[in-house]
């Protein structure tokens, strides 16, 4: 498989270099919590583009979502993008971020754990409490964690780490 060049998918969707890239790669719908995700990312206080991607399927929640994206300077809806695309942003973002409010079985941690990107998931996705490479934390604590993580690269590697040690086949089985 070859990966994309560093710097690619930034560059094909115009976001600035000099941020560190968070990504939300979803549906966006109300479950999904994305609104408050955007309120909360006012509060990073490190240089930061939230960045989702997600097919918008809840009419009248994707018009609030779409109006607060737009009111954010440090946030940006791409659309729906192929999952080559998203791979692309995994492979480039510092953090994925996961803020459900009820979340059985989270593909997207499991598929950050593949590419070691290190995630933050509220406490509502249970099956996060069974994986690795990640914090749980309530969406309003993220903004902390996303500052203390970014300043911390060590502790970003060895999480990223354990998520894609943890997700290698023979962890995973059970599944």
């Amino acid at each position: 498989r070859t990966l994309p060049a560093p710097g690619s998918f930034r560059r094909r969707f115009g976001l600035p270099e000099e941020t560190r890239l968070l990504i939300y790669p979803g549906l966006v719908t109300a479950l999904k919590n994305q609104i408050q995700l955007i309120r909360v990312a006012a509060q990073i206080r490190s240089k930061t583009t939230l960045a989702f991607m997600g097919g918008l399927i809840d009419e009248p929640y994707s018009k609030e979502f779409l109006q607060n994206i737009e009111s954010s300077p440090n946030c940006r809806y791409l659309g729906c993008l192929p999952a080559k695309e998203v791979v692309s942003a995994m492979c480039e973002a510092s953090l994925c971020l996961f803020p459900s409010l009820n979340e059985g079985a989270p593909l997207t941690l499991l598929e950050s754990m593949q590419h070691g990107l290190p995630w933050l998931a509220t406490p509502e996705v249970v099956f996060a409490r069974e994986l690795k490479g990640g914090i749980i934390a309530p969406v309003h604590e993220f903004p902390r964690l996303i500052d203390h993580l970014l300043s911390d690269p060590e502790r970003c590697l060895e999480l990223g780490a354990d998520g894609k040690h943890f997700n290698r086949p023979t962890h995973m089985a059970w599944l």
